[in-house]
């Protein structure tokens, strides 16, 4: 007899995945979310899973700054142009990195390492 699909390990899976990720930036940290994720995070992560690798406060991705303090950000998104442009939006803003400009002539997955790399090295 066939048996479905394993649903406590997959979503067992799919946290030890999300954690891996949250954990490759140490300490506190804000966790910006494609709308589109609220929901089935939610199956897989409860907040407190969230707060004990540090996150201490979830947004939703938006194009027009983020009122946040946090240097340190983790973007869980959809593939996808306007999620790439969204991102190089906050990076720009949130590390006052002079490539804004950039971002709206060149290829945004370019501008966005950029951004990264120019904040990464600043810090």
């Amino acid at each position: 007899m066939a048996s479905g699909p394993n649903f406590a390990a997959l979503r067992e899976q799919s946290r030890r995945e999300l954690t891996a990720c949250i954990d490759m930036i140490r300490g506190p940290k804000a966790l910006v979310l494609d709308p589109s994720l609220s929901g089935p995070l939610g199956l897989v992560a409860e907040k407190q899973l969230l707060k004990d690798h540090g996150v201490e406060k979830t947004y939703h991705l938006r194009s027009d700054p983020l009122e946040t303090d946090q240097r340190r950000m983790v973007f869980l998104v959809r593939e996808s142009i306007l999620n790439m442009k969204a991102i190089a939006a906050q990076v720009c803003v949130h590390f006052a990195c002079v490539c804004m400009h950039v971002c709206v002539r060149a290829c945004v997955r370019v501008c966005v390492r950029a951004c990264v790399h120019a904040c990464w090295c600043a810090s």
